[in-house]
């Protein structure tokens, strides 16, 4: 009975197939690359695309080879689609805010993927002129064709080898037919019992 348990929770695994839910960071590093001021933009961060997630932004602008604005956070704000970091977390209205917009991940203009490579992207610095920052006061530092170069820091294939996972549907399956299982062997068990002993 055990080999036949055992035999059912083998092709309820093969059935289910492993699950392939994961995530592929990405960091992508930028500059040193001037502005058209005269400034230098430089630093990185991790972008996912899968989950639309930002992380580790470090992204400076620097004059003279002195850091001025270092932007660390990324919000979405009421007016853009494109990338918006600013220099830290915003709390309330964006009015008066500082920040850096990367032409990115909007129709018509290159995206940052789960695949890495080089690619070049428009950032404007400017001001917030309203508490959803839907409109900005430009003028600012601004470079065209900036180059971001984006490296993959995971391998998703060697993590779905490596921790193979049953789907939703695969492990229903496999609970029913461990179920069925002990429903079998409890009425064989009872059957059994009932026998009359043979006597010697």
């Amino acid at each position: 009975m055990k080999n036949k348990v055992a035999r059912w929770m083998a092709v309820a695994a093969l059935v289910a197939g492993p699950g392939a839910a994961w995530a592929i960071p990405v960091e992508w590093t930028v500059g040193p690359s001037t502005l058209q001021d005269g400034s230098t933009l430089s630093g990185s961060f991790i972008y996912d695309a899968d989950t639309d997630t930002y992380s580790n932004v470090n992204v400076a602008r620097s004059v003279a080879g002195n850091i001025v604005t270092t932007f660390t956070a990324r919000q979405q704000t009421g007016g853009w689609q494109h990338i918006m970091f600013f220099p830290a977390p915003v709390t309330g209205s964006f009015n008066q805010q500082t920040s850096m917009l990367i032409s990115a991940n909007f129709p018509g203009w290159s995206q940052l993927t789960n695949s890495g490579g080089s690619s070049q992207h428009w950032v404007d610095i400017g001001v917030c002129t309203n508490a959803t920052c839907s409109s900005l006061r430009w003028g600012g530092p601004r470079g065209p064709g900036i180059a971001f170069v984006g490296r993959v820091l995971a391998d998703p294939g060697a993590t779905a080898a490596s921790i193979p996972t049953l789907s939703e549907w695969g492990l229903i399956g496999l609970s029913s037919l461990i179920g069925l299982a002990a429903v079998v062997h409890t009425r064989r068990h009872r059957s059994l019992s009932r026998l009359p002993s043979r006597r010697v």
